[in-house]
């Protein structure tokens, strides 16, 4: 009910959304939760990725991303971590093998720790390597 001095101002529509937009109502906490989960997750993610990207390089991150995705339809259970847990431990291994600096022939060889001066990174020079 309205007041005998009381001025209407806009419409019905433009008053609830006023009432809407007033900061401290239990209304517009309940409505900014999911906007504020999202942005929380997103951060979340977007270090995540940041973190595997650091470590294992942007190819195998976008591996992991691409085996997540494909088998999480598998109906299997358990596919996706097993999945990952591969992907996972092919790159320790290579990560660890580019650490010492790749697979010299002396290292293959005499089983000796030696250092080559440059990893082996092309198709050729593995060919090379192994027709030797």
């Amino acid at each position: 009910m309205r007041n005998a001095g009381q001025k209407i101002t806009g419409s019905p529509r433009t008053a609830s959304r006023e009432r809407r937009r007033t900061p401290g109502s239990w209304a517009a906490k309940g409505r900014s939760m999911p906007r504020q989960a999202w942005s929380a997750l997103s951060a979340r993610t977007k270090k995540i990725y940041q973190k595997l990207q650091h470590r294992y390089g942007p190819r195998y991150t976008q591996v992991m991303l691409g085996t997540a995705f494909f088998t999480f339809f598998v109906p299997v259970p358990g596919t996706v971590l097993l999945a990952l847990a591969l992907v996972v431990a092919i790159a320790e291994v290579h990560r660890a093998i580019s650490s010492k600096g790749g697979i010299s022939k002396q290292r293959v060889t005499e089983g000796t720790p030696a250092v080559r001066e440059r990893p082996i990174t092309t198709t050729g020079e593995i060919d090379a390597y192994f027709n030797q």
